[in-house]
């Protein structure tokens, strides 16, 4: 099938989206149907490992909620069976009848195995058991999931295929980082490797979805920044809902991964495409590289010494501005034009500093946001007031509040965060006098605010990655200092942080419109 692991430049890492559907209905049941509304939300899809007596019970529940070309389902055996440990016949008629019921009851091939537990180096040595997977239609497998003796975290082992094992055509999907169950103590787990990670293992259990998304956050920047190819870490719909009935940290993780420029895919996904040939994995298992490659940042030193950082700059500003008012006498063309170049320089370093801080403040979980009940119209003339001062009364804003559209379930100040830097965006990148458009509505149990401006819009080829750190559409016109490129990676940061979702939806020669998701709440009621 492959050899040597290749990546085109234009090729985005994968992140790989699995779960161990294990646990009773009455809890699972719940549990995957708030996940499978993130992944919609998302538009990402994701494979289901399905333990197939669930199905028995209750599969026409599971199909209603799990039915569509989004989700993928796969066997994760019929009794949650430990398939090294169980006679070659007994595997067979696990992964069979689970074939068979995943066909009955979804109307699909399932054509991949997740063994329940993991193992460390994964089936490697069980020629046997291989064999009988492969005659029972398994072609890939999620087997290889723990560290040296069966300890948790796992290594970032990518992807191969069995042919050491004379199984060309198996392909191991291994699971990466925390089994989610053993991260958070709900399961028993052995965390005694000493793990080969430079930010070491959680000193507690997360308490909240997300401290847990910082854990995952991790994993998938070190794949990023090692160039690895596939990130899976293991997960499990009981224990996602455990923690938080939303699917929280999955929606955070989602919308972070994509905007780091990663692909969410299914399990079926990958190995269709190394099938193909579209994706190339070795053909033996291949030692995972060393976290000590990973070279994290250190913006945090930014922030402990913001105040000195800052300091000189106060009486910069000062002279600049006594010169420029002619404190210290007239100023001829070039002393005048000097000044300025100053005092322009001077704020965009302010500005600078501001957006670098923020951001390693929000990395570090250090933002927090206290949600209440806000008034959308409010929202709408903070909106304007915003253009006003940073446009200098250059910009017109039309405020919209649809009926239903009244109130939302935010932190003000964030919110208004937000909003700001949809605004700071719009005067900066436009060539005249900016014209804007706010428009509130709902749609069901959330609130959407569409934020529409009639600039150039974000280049083409651009997208979704204007949300990615450092990335700006061009030169900003004054009277907007240029940042960093991190004004939308803030919003959208933000965004997640009160529970919602910073899209771009539209962008071409008329402009360009963000829709900005949000927990509809309904207005006070009146004394």
């Amino acid at each position: 099938m492959g050899s040597a692991m290749t990546q085109t430049p234009a090729s985005p890492p994968l992140y790989v989206a699995g779960y161990d559907l294990e646990a009773e209905p009455e809890v699972s049941l719940p549990a995957v149907r708030a996940l499978a509304e993130v992944h919609r939300r998302h538009d990402a899809p994701a494979t289901f490992f399905v333990v197939t007596r669930l199905l028995e019970a209750a599969g026409d529940e599971y199909r209603q909620v799990l039915d569509g070309d989004l989700f993928d389902i796969q066997s994760h055996t019929h009794t949650h069976l430990n398939v090294k440990t169980s006679a070659p016949e007994e595997v067979r008629r696990e992964v069979e009848l689970s074939r068979r019921l995943i066909a009955d009851v979804f109307g699909r091939e399932a054509i991949g195995l997740t063994t329940p537990g993991a193992f460390t180096d994964g089936l490697l040595g069980c020629k046997e058991l291989l064999g009988v997977l492969w005659e029972s239609g398994i072609r890939f497998v999620r087997s290889d999931g723990r560290g040296p003796d069966g300890t948790v975290p796992a290594p970032f082992t990518q992807p191969y295929w069995y042919g050491q094992n004379g199984q060309w055509s198996m392909l191991e999907l291994p699971l990466q980082y925390w089994h989610d169950n053993i991260l958070k103590g709900y399961t028993p787990g052995r965390v005694v490797w000493p793990p080969l990670l430079p930010w070491g293992v959680p000193a507690a259990p997360p308490e909240t979805p997300e401290e847990e998304f910082a854990i995952w956050r991790q994993g998938a920047d070190f794949v990023l920044q090692s160039g690895l190819r596939v990130y899976q870490p293991a997960m499990h719909p009981w224990s996602i809902h455990r923690l938080s009935s939303d699917a929280r940290q999955i929606d955070l993780l989602l919308g972070y991964v994509r905007e780091q420029g990663m692909e969410i895919v299914s399990c079926r996904e990958v190995y269709e495409r190394a099938h193909d040939g579209r994706e190339s994995f070795p053909n033996e298992k291949a030692p995972a590289p060393p976290a000590t490659r990973w070279a994290r940042p250190r913006i945090s030193l930014l922030s402990d010494g913001n105040h000195d950082a800052r300091a000189p700059l106060h009486p910069i500003v000062g002279h600049a501005e006594l010169l420029a008012l002619g404190a210290h006498g007239p100023l001829n063309e070039k002393q005048q034009a000097a000044a300025d170049e100053i005092m322009r320089c001077a704020e965009r370093l302010t500005y600078v500093l501001e957006e670098l801080v923020f951001a390693e403040k929000l990395s570090a979980r250090r933002i927090t946001a206290e949600p209440e009940v806000i008034s959308v119209e409010a929202v709408g003339r903070e909106v304007c007031a915003q253009a006003e001062t940073l446009s200098e009364g250059r910009a017109e804003v039309e405020v919209v509040v649809e009926p239903g559209a009244e109130a939302v379930l935010a932190d003000e100040r964030r919110l208004l965060e937000i909003t700001e830097a949809l605004v700071r965006n719009a005067i900066a990148y436009h060539p005249g006098d900016p014209r804007m458009r706010f428009v509130a509505r709902r749609e069901g149990e959330r609130l959407v605010m569409e934020f529409s401006d009639d600039g150039l819009g974000i280049p083409s080829g651009l997208g979704t990655s204007a949300f990615r750190p450092f990335v700006r559409k061009g030169e900003s016109r004054p009277p907007m200092p240029l940042g960093l490129g991190l004004g939308l990676t803030i919003a959208s940061a933000l965004a997640r942080l009160l529970g919602g979702e910073l899209r771009l939806v539209r962008s071409d020669a008329s402009g360009t419109t963000f829709a900005l998701d949000l927990i509809a709440a309904e207005p006070p009621t009146e004394p």
